[in-house]
C-alpha cells in the first residue's frame, strides 16, 4: 500500500527532526486512478475535516 509506505517515510523524517514532532502526519489514498479528477483533493480535505472534527468530539 503506497499510503503506508509514504506515512512510514514521513514518520522517519519526523523522527530525524526534519518535520516538527507536533505536526500531524496523514496520508490519504486517491479514490481513483484518474489524474486531474479532483477526487484526491476532495478526499484529502474530507479526511482532514473528519480528523479535526473527531478530535473536538464532532462528526462530519
Amino acid at each position: 500500500m503506497k499510503t503506508q509506505y509514504l506515512l512510514t517515510e514521513l514518520e522517519l523524517r519526523q523522527a530525524k527532526g526534519y518535520i516538527d514532532k507536533d505536526v500531524f502526519l496523514l496520508t490519504v489514498e486517491d479514490p481513483k486512478q484518474d489524474v486531474g479528477s479532483g477526487g484526491a483533493t476532495i478526499n484529502a480535505l474530507l479526511t482532514v475535516a473528519e480528523y479535526i472534527s473527531a478530535q473536538r468530539g464532532y462528526n462530519v
